[in-house]
């Protein structure tokens, strides 16, 4: 629309992303009640998706493995502290 619904810094291979709540579900909504309570959300670039899902089988999984616009791989996973950790694997990248 006519608002920014995010920004990213970059410093070197860093990177920050500030997203806004409606952006946020308009992107899924499965985030809609599960970013209330969320004090933060990380998203977190890995090397091997796979290897990661199976290391947090244990953990909730907030939104199942998809490939979006953009190119990634990602999961998502409630953690017990209630934050939202995002993982993406880009295969262009590896």
């Amino acid at each position: 629309g006519d608002h920014m619904g995010f920004a990213i810094w970059v410093q070197g291979a860093n990177q920050v992303m500030f997203q806004t709540r409606p952006s946020l579900l308009e992107d899924n909504e499965i985030f809609a009640a599960a970013s209330v309570a969320a004090p933060v959300m990380l998203y977190v670039t890995v090397t091997d998706l796979a290897a990661v899902a199976a290391k947090l089988q244990k953990y909730t999984v907030l939104m199942a493995e998809r490939e979006p616009f953009y190119g990634a791989n990602e999961i998502s996973y409630k953690e017990p502290g209630g934050h939202i950790v995002h993982f993406a694997e880009f295969p262009d990248r590896t």
